[in-house]
């Protein structure tokens, strides 16, 4: 995540010090135009809404971000089209960012949805009631990368609370001992991303930073708790919860095909064997109406020691 973030933060803000902070190489770096019209809004908003308190689970923060980040996003596409046009505005160098030998796709797609999907979030926000209603939101972030991907269900439609069943033998646990919940939310944008990064979602060019496909919608809410063993050996529980049935077998089809996609072995059972590679582990997917299911351990007999079957 460091690594990738590095590879392309031209520019940010900070709160705590009130300052817009160059990443440059050069000794005398220049601000790119977007750069600070784009920064000079976070320090508005600092200074006059929120910035978003902050939230616990992955997808919150992705949907928090995504007001933050549209709203300045949009501003600066605002104002880059009146330049030239409108506007004679100062020439300045383009923002380049660069990307590293070790730059990961997939953590790519999830950190850029806020300022993918976030401005336009924040016109639909406008259309509805002006920057009053961009404003209000600020009062009440959305709740989830689902609200942000389809405006429309902003405010009304709250995902679900998903629970998953602790089914561990004593040789596995959860980690409980942390200053957190031992558990977290995946979300709609990051189960795109998913599919997107893998080549699953046969996507290309501008289209992959679209975020909306019929693999990831109609997600109402997940959960993925992971395990270990204290010796080493780790795995997880996925559940998510879905609109329909229908909805839920898809994304069930979607993810058996990412699992071909890296040389999987179908053992029975709905289970699957990675031998070798950067995913070489056990996995099992079972459906049960709306809900799917993904359990995650380092050997097939390990899958029934993380979760065993109710």
């Amino acid at each position: 995540r460091a690594t990738n973030r590095g590879s392309s933060v031209v520019g940010y803000y900070s709160p705590g010090d009130g300052e817009i902070v160059l990443v440059s190489d050069s000794a005398t770096p220049r601000v790119a135009r977007g750069t600070l019209v784009h920064e000079l809004v976070h320090a508005l908003q600092d200074q006059q809404l929120s910035l978003g308190e902050t939230r616990q689970f992955q997808d919150e923060q992705l949907a928090v971000r995504s007001l933050v980040e549209g709203d300045a996003n949009y501003i600066q596409d605002s104002y880059e089209s009146r330049c030239g046009a409108t506007w004679d505005c100062i020439e300045t160098p383009q923002a380049v960012g660069s990307r590293s030998g070790s730059f990961n796709q997939g953590l790519f797609l999830v950190s850029y949805l806020p300022y993918a999907e976030g401005p336009e979030f924040v016109k639909a926000l406008r259309e509805r009631g002006d920057w009053r209603a961009v404003d209000d939101g600020y009062e009440r972030f959305p709740a989830s990368t689902e609200q942000v991907i389809h405006p429309e269900r902003y405010p009304d439609d709250e995902p679900v609370t998903v629970s998953v069943p602790d089914r561990s033998n004593t040789g596995w646990g959860r980690f409980d001992d942390l200053d957190r919940p031992a558990y977290d939310t995946v979300g709609e944008g990051s189960i795109y991303a998913m599919f997107a990064a893998t080549g699953v979602i046969d996507e290309s060019g501008s289209a992959r930073y679209d975020y909306e496909h019929s693999l990831s919608n109609g997600w109402t809410g997940d959960r993925i708790v992971p395990y270990h063993n204290g010796s080493g050996g780790y795995g997880y529980v996925w559940r998510l919860r879905w609109g329909t049935a229908a909805e839920a077998r898809e994304f069930a089809d979607g993810y058996r095909a990412l699992l071909d996609r890296r040389g999987a072995d179908r053992i029975g059972d709905g289970r699957y064997v990675i031998e070798d590679g950067g995913f070489a582990d056990a996995f099992q997917i079972s459906q049960d109406g709306q809900t799917v299911t993904i359990v995650n351990a380092p050997t097939a007999p390990g899958l029934d020691e993380i979760h065993a079957p109710s």
